[in-house]
């Protein structure tokens, strides 16, 4: 169990610098051998701040298949978004992990996809989170020989993807 003090930021302070001092805390808390950087400060009204970890304990923090990572990013929106009273979104990565599981889930998905042209049966993947399931779809938009839809609910959504019946 971690206990975490929220309090307001003093004026003057960025939304950025005050985020980092709330993810360099969990770090600490947790006893993480890692260190957190602004990668992107926000600063315009929609930008998301972006917050990089690195150190020797990335592959813990990221957990598996990233869920470790999910819950920190979740954490740390709530406390960012509490202390600001405002909305903000906070981005967080470790060391390239989500551009490299974007690109494994990319090939991954016209791999499966071109087996679902040869076979002419439907794949179900496993249930994924919604950026995953966002890329596979995108990665597969394109592409007029096949279909992909989102099925289940929750956390047990997953996507399918299904032969293209119209042969436009």
């Amino acid at each position: 169990m971690a206990r975490v003090r929220v309090s307001m930021i003093p004026a003057g302070r960025s939304i950025a610098s005050s985020i980092l001092e709330i993810v360099t805390e969990l770090l600490h808390l947790t006893k993480a051998e890692a260190t957190a950087k602004i990668s992107n400060a926000g600063e315009h009204d929609d930008d998301p701040v972006e917050i990089d970890i690195q150190g020797i304990d990335s592959g813990l923090l990221i957990g598996r298949k990233g869920e470790t990572l999910r819950d920190l990013q979740f954490l740390v929106n709530y406390l960012a978004n509490k202390i600001n009273n405002q909305r903000v979104l906070v981005i967080l990565d470790i060391e390239g992990y989500k551009a490299r599981r974007d690109e494994s889930l990319q090939l991954m998905a016209e791999r499966l996809a071109t087996k679902v042209v040869n076979t002419g049966k439907p794949i179900t993947l496993e249930p994924m989170p919604p950026r995953e399931r966002r890329t596979i779809h995108i990665a597969l938009a394109n592409r007029q020989d096949i279909q992909t839809e989102s099925i289940g609910e929750g956390d047990q959504r997953q996507v399918t993807i299904i032969p293209s019946t119209n042969n436009d």
